[in-house]
């Protein structure tokens, strides 16, 4: 008998970088996804859910539930800027609609359920601001013992060797609601984290060997191609199409990662470190009860691979 797949929940806010890692999470013989809970983030959350159903219709998985999540942060607002994914955030690929709905349970009541009735063997894949995350754990507090993991791009945690992105910029998914990441860092769930400094290691030489190597009549390819040309279009790197599937490539390919364990709190308020995730080792931060493992470096070659061979071939 094969391994047994792993069961996974995608919690995002779907454009099209994390439309790429929805994609590759269905090619992967290793993940059952559950489901998929929508957030705010680069578009208000009923272009956000909708886009979750309509990667889903281009995949043919209409059978996934889609749970519709938070439309804002947990203090605050957030101001939509089409910049980044377009005004419908899928920059400009064009996928028609999906004609479906969501489930009629919002997105803390379905998690709750799917987590209770598959104890312990659910891993949440976060690509987009914590929100629903902390409203789960917040809400229901006795599914922290029952979730397996959760595995996210979110966050900057300072640990590559070459001393580059020590001090960055937050990740724009802690920044757009620190109050949620706060909640989800510190709940004592285990956390395995490819930070914003991890993450730009990723280039633009994979992205052009995507582009060489796809079969060019591919659906997926030809969405893949729309979007590189979208980012350069409006001024953006191809390669940060490729980052929120590294949440899904740890799931699938965890030996193409190197990751040191520590704890994690992120900062809550002031002008200057609002959104800062600080991450610590060997006793620093000792009060906290988090748990995270952060990668400090990637392998390239071996996720570029995987990304061929599993979407665009």
């Amino acid at each position: 008998m094969g391994e047994e797949r792993k069961k996974i929940i995608i919690d995002c806010d779907p454009s099209a970088d994390d439309a790429l890692g929805i994609m590759l999470a269905l090619a992967s013989d290793e993940l059952e996804v559950v489901g998929i809970t929508s957030v705010f983030g680069v578009c208000p959350i009923e272009q956000s859910t909708e886009n979750a159903m309509r990667i889903l219709k281009l995949e043919g998985r209409e059978e996934i539930p889609v749970a519709k999540g938070a439309a804002g942060p947990l203090s605050g607002f957030i101001k939509f800027d089409h910049l980044y994914g377009g005004a419908d955030g899928m920059s400009e690929t064009g996928i028609p609609q999906s004609g479906l709905s969501p489930v009629k349970a919002k997105a803390t009541e379905w998690l709750r359920e799917k987590i209770e009735v598959c104890a312990g063997e659910i891993t949440i894949l976060s690509t987009g601001p914590m929100t629903n995350l902390a409203g789960l754990l917040t809400e229901y507090p006795s599914v922290r013992e029952k979730i397996c993991r959760i595995l996210t791009i979110s966050g900057s945690y300072g640990v590559r060797p070459d001393k580059r992105g020590w001090n960055p910029r937050p990740s724009w998914n802690v920044l757009a609601d620190p109050q949620a990441a706060s909640v989800v860092m510190e709940s004592g769930v285990f956390i395995q984290a490819a930070g914003f400094d991890v993450t730009g290691l990723l280039s633009n030489h994979m992205t052009e060997k995507i582009l060489e190597k796809g079969r060019k009549d591919s659906p997926r390819f030809q969405f893949f191609q729309k979007a590189v040309e979208y980012n350069l279009r409006n001024g953006l790197e191809p390669f940060s199409l490729l980052v929120d599937s590294m949440a899904v490539v740890m799931a699938v390919l965890p030996d193409a990662f190197e990751f040191m364990e520590g704890k994690a709190v992120v900062e809550t308020e002031g002008t200057w470190m609002k959104g800062q995730t600080l991450f610590g080792t060997k006793g620093y931060l000792d009060g906290s009860r988090s748990r995270v493992r952060a990668a400090y470096s990637l392998d390239k070659e071996k996720i570029t691979n995987l990304l061929i061979e599993r979407l665009f071939l």
